[in-house]
C-alpha cells in the first residue's frame, strides 16, 4: 500500500502529463486567452461573492445592534 504522500506525488506527475499533452494539442496563443478570460470572469464571481458576504454581515451587525438596543431597553 502507497502512503498518502507517494499517491499524492503520483497524482501531481499525472496533472502534470497531462498539462503536456494540454500544451502540445492546443495553440498557445488560444490558452492564454482562456486563461484570460477565465480569469476575468472569476474575478467577476469573487467580486459578487465579496459584495455577498458584505450585505450579509451589514444585515447581521444591524440585526445585532436591534437586538441588543431592543434587550436594554426594558
Amino acid at each position: 500500500m502507497d502512503s498518502p504522500l507517494t499517491e499524492l506525488k503520483t497524482r501531481y506527475d499525472t496533472l502534470e502529463d497531462l498539462d503536456k499533452e494540454i500544451l502540445l494539442v492546443t495553440e498557445e496563443e488560444e490558452l492564454q486567452k482562456k486563461i484570460e478570460e477565465t480569469d476575468v470572469e472569476n474575478s467577476i464571481i469573487q467580486d459578487a461573492g465579496d459584495l455577498c458576504r458584505y450585505r450579509i454581515n451589514a444585515v447581521r451587525g444591524a440585526a445585532k445592534q436591534s437586538y441588543l438596543g431592543g434587550r436594554y431597553r426594558q
